[in-house]
């Protein structure tokens, strides 16, 4: 279920194909990211009962996102690639939620169902150890609070978009920087 598009690059198709000798090839920096995670709602009581004997007033609930995001970049040497670069491939992230309104709900997961993947042609002279790198963070955040019950018709795919878009995206950003936003098709 898409989320909410973010402006990205355009993909492209590339074909690759590693070539059969060592000198017919160019070298590529190869930049590869990807997304997944979970959640699941929360709910806070407040300490005053309802009724006399009730449980308390509910005083608000939240999403908690376990998420992890990896970005590694290498040096593939000796490619041989059909047309011109740099070469595109969008990240897509889906999700699925047990919400009918398709937000949050009370649980659900996200996940890379393509990789984010940029291919560029290296500069003359450029080594594994000048380009080579990873990053690989696991977190938990909190977001889309709610006051009071879980009211789901405030919890949509409309309200969903931009909670993703600011506090994971921002968050991955932040914690890996190589990671690419423009890369993203949520």
């Amino acid at each position: 279920m898409p989320i909410q598009p973010i402006s990205a690059i355009p993909a492209t198709n590339p074909s690759f194909q590693y070539s059969a000798s060592s000198t017919s090839g160019a070298d590529y920096i190869a930049h590869y990211q990807y997304l997944n995670g979970t959640w699941q709602r929360k709910w806070v009581y407040g300490s005053v009962p309802t009724g006399t004997s009730g449980p308390p007033t509910m005083s608000y609930s939240y999403i908690e996102l376990y998420l992890s995001v990896s970005v590694d970049t290498s040096l593939l040497e000796d490619i041989q690639l059909s047309g011109t670069g740099p070469y595109i491939i969008k990240h897509n992230v889906d999700y699925d939620s047990d919400s009918s309104a398709g937000g949050f709900g009370t649980s659900g997961i996200f996940y890379t169902s393509q990789a984010g993947v940029v291919l560029t042609l290296a500069p003359s002279g450029t080594t594994s150890a000048d380009v080579s790198g990873s990053c690989t963070k696991t977190f938990t955040l909190r977001t889309a609070l709610q006051q009071g019950g879980y009211n789901e018709s405030l919890d949509t795919s409309g309200s969903l978009g931009p909670y993703f878009t600011q506090d994971v995206v921002g968050a991955a950003k932040r914690l890996c920087r190589d990671f690419r936003v423009d890369l993203l098709d949520i």
